[in-house]
């Protein structure tokens, strides 16, 4: 099992124009005594093509987030730290990161069990991430079944311990578990091993989000998690940075209301963006929009949705008038009509 001492090397994510997050991460870090060192963020809306060329593919320079463009490459600059400074391991936690109270016991404890083999220690983590291995969370949907599609990789054999403790209860201690489908890097530790791997498979290759991304290498990666969660993240879609925008807000405002164990609501799940076309998200509410304009066409209340559906823009737009939520409201329409399209064409065809 794992030694350190407390408290371990920390490096915190923090934009430059960020400066009350980073005054509040600080605050926090030093209530449980850690120093940490700032990392400036990479704010991926200010990336060119070519800087986005340079360190992701060619499909995600054009059609993943800038946002998750910016995330994946600040997490890179931690692991090239490690590296560099030659860290056994370091804890890594992004400015929106809130501890639990007592971390700083509960990690001295926790710490010990955690198998000296480790790549990535989850101390906080989401999605498929659940000791009894009840995943009914709609980002380990996204991530097992949906993120990793396009432009997914085979799996490569397992190479690691991790399969065969997996495939029996996953247990490893009484608070330390082997997570299926972690995701969430608002806190982790990473061991120099783990930093060194991950630099050689994604440095200059980032596919999208970067913790979905690792998960394309779980059986070569040695990932555990702590049990429970000693750290989340404030997913408020008013907080978050990870939010291309804040449409929709009525249905943000609606399904924010709806919170799991971790804290994280509809709203944040719902707005994650899968990927990018013409600077417009492409998430839940992108389904939500195609579905609706499918039902308006089928129902026999076409006409009735239709005014529904203007109504509805027209209070989203007095909301938040902007571009950006023109933008938005025009997507929207293409989605409803699209949906309207393929209806008719399936009622064409059955006919």
């Amino acid at each position: 099992m794992t030694t350190m001492s407390y408290p371990p090397k920390t490096y915190v994510i923090n934009l430059k124009s960020a400066s009350t997050r980073w005054q509040k991460i600080l605050k926090e870090c030093r209530q449980i005594g850690i120093s940490p060192i700032r990392i400036d963020g990479v704010l991926g809306k200010n990336l060119d093509l070519n800087e986005k060329k340079d360190n992701s593919t060619n499909f995600c320079a054009r059609y993943c987030s800038p946002s998750a463009i910016g995330v994946a490459m600040s997490h890179i600059e931690c692991w090239k730290n490690i590296v560099n400074n030659n860290d056994p391991y370091a804890l890594i936690l992004e400015d929106d990161c809130t501890f639990v109270e007592n971390f700083q016991l509960q990690f001295q404890k926790m710490f010990p069990q955690v198998p000296e083999d480790f790549d990535i220690l989850y101390v906080g983590c989401l999605g498929g991430c659940s000791k009894d291995k009840r995943h009914d969370d709609l980002i380990y949907f996204f991530s097992k079944y949906i993120m990793r599609i396009a432009p997914g990789k085979p799996k490569s054999p397992c190479k690691t311990d991790r399969c065969t403790r997996l495939a029996s209860e996953g247990l490893v201690s009484e608070n330390v578990f082997v997570p299926e489908y972690p995701t969430g890097l608002h806190c982790y530790v990473i061991s120099n091993k783990g930093a060194r791997f991950l630099l050689s498979k994604i440095q200059g290759k980032i596919e999208g989000h970067i913790d979905v991304q690792i998960l394309n290498y779980t059986n070569e990666l040695n990932l555990y998690a702590f049990h429970p969660n000693l750290a989340y993240q404030d997913v408020s879609t008013d907080a978050s940075t990870n939010l291309a925008g804040k449409f929709p807000r009525l249905l943000n405002n609606l399904f924010g209301r709806f919170r799991d164990s971790a804290n994280m609501g509809l709203d944040y799940k719902f707005s994650i963006n899968m990927y990018q076309f013409y600077d417009v998200p492409v998430n839940v509410y992108t389904l939500i929009f195609l579905l609706f304009g499918f039902i308006s066409f089928i129902s026999g209340h076409g006409i009735k949705l239709w005014y529904l559906f203007n109504a509805y823009m027209l209070v989203e737009f007095s909301l938040s008038p902007s571009i950006l939520t023109l933008k938005f409201i025009i997507y929207s329409y293409v989605l409803f009509l699209l949906g309207g399209l393929l209806a008719l064409h399936i009622f064409t065809f059955l006919k």
